[in-house]
């Protein structure tokens, strides 16, 4: 396979899987939840700086700074927990909305199934002999490691 025809197939694998997600996303109650869990890890910050300023309270304005300097780090975790709280709140608040939750337990299976197909290991062509240990039944005279037999 040519090179442009892989990059032609990872650039459809990639504009099917955003179409896919921006199909999700844009569910009204997932959208919501969306809203709210942002604002519950990082709106509060950018709130901080806006009202700091205009109030004059400079604390309140040196914790939303530094707070929105550690978002833009590139380690955060922040969006992942976004999308887990939006997850979490849109199956408290909307349990009967049964679509959007089919989709996204989907969408986990898939990711999971993914994730441990990797992680298998390759089998191997020869296999070795095995010992089994058969135990008898330990009297009370017997110390604890004496039972012992292999075959």
């Amino acid at each position: 396979m040519k090179l442009r025809d892989r990059i032609k197939q990872k650039l459809r694998h990639m504009y099917e899987t955003a179409k896919r997600w921006w199909n999700i996303l844009k569910a009204p109650h997932l959208l919501i939840c969306v809203g709210v869990a942002w604002m519950i890890t990082n709106g509060w910050c950018y709130l901080a700086v806006v009202f700091g300023r205009t109030l004059g309270f400079k604390w309140l304005t040196r914790v939303g700074t530094a707070y929105l300097a550690f978002l833009w780090l590139p380690f955060t975790p922040e969006k992942i927990v976004t999308v887990l709280i939006a997850m979490l709140l849109h199956r408290i608040l909307y349990p009967n909305d049964g679509k959007t939750l089919r989709v996204l337990r989907a969408l986990y299976r898939e990711a999971r199934g993914k994730k441990r197909m990797r992680s298998k290991r390759p089998k191997r062509a020869h296999v070795y002999k095995t010992a089994y240990v058969y135990r008898k039944k330990r009297s009370e005279d017997e110390p604890i490691g004496a039972n012992k037999q292999c075959v």
